[in-house]
């Protein structure tokens, strides 16, 4: 299997640090948030896949990455204020979590060639650049796969919640911002995925905005 190519306890060490530090994220309420287990799972699954079909894949920058990639987001979004806000943590959660991350990985001694690999994983999840590696497609697929369907309405509602937008804000933007994720997706088996996830999608947005303009009420 997949893990028994990792080193597990390095994984295991690298996904507490950075459970702590995103549990700072938004004044703490990222506290239990399982995000990385489940990203780092995808991740996997992904890979294996890919395997399958003779395409090769580094696993330990695609283990160490899909623990280490929202490293930064505490350090980010701690100020609410609205869409530019939204639009500023995306590009400097990248920054900085590469940051933060390749000063962990050096103190932990990984090889410089998987810090650098890990790195362009990094750099590229939120989608504000192209992925290069095969590695970094992976993990940008499966952070937005985690962001998918009814979850990714839960986590991108609480997200900007947060952030300090309204509700009709919110609800205008949730779909398109899903969908938009969806459209951007790298692999093969990540769009086949997505496609299960989003086919509730359309339904909810239709009743989303009969609720919000109280069409609902002229209805027999």
């Amino acid at each position: 299997s997949l893990e028994n190519t990792l080193d597990l306890d390095l994984i295991e060490r690298l996904k507490k640090k950075a459970q702590e530090m995103e549990a700072e994220g938004f004044e703490g309420k990222g506290l239990g948030n399982k995000h990385l287990d489940r990203v780092l799972k995808i991740s996997l699954h992904l890979a294996d896949k890919l395997e399958k079909k003779g395409i090769k894949v580094n696993k330990e920058v695609v283990g160490i990455a899909s623990v280490l990639h929202d490293i930064g987001l505490s350090k980010s979004i701690n100020k609410p204020g609205g869409e530019d806000v939204v639009k500023d943590y995306l590009t400097s959660e990248e920054i900085r979590s590469a940051k933060i991350a390749e000063e962990l990985l050096r103190k932990e001694k990984v090889r410089e060639d998987i810090i650098r690999e890990v790195l362009k994983c990094i750099q590229s999840h939120e989608g504000n650049k192209e992925a290069e590696t095969i590695e970094a497609k992976i993990i940008y697929d499966a952070d937005a796969l985690d962001k998918m369907g009814a979850l990714g309405i839960i986590r991108h509602t609480w997200k900007l919640a947060n952030l300090g937008l309204p509700t009709e804000k919110i609800a205008g933007t949730l779909v398109k911002h899903i969908k938009e994720r969806e459209s951007k997706l790298y692999l093969k088996e990540s769009k086949k995925i997505a496609k299960k996830l989003n086919k509730m999608l359309d339904r909810f947005d239709q009743l989303l905005k009969k609720q919000l303009s109280l069409e609902y009420l002229n209805e027999e």
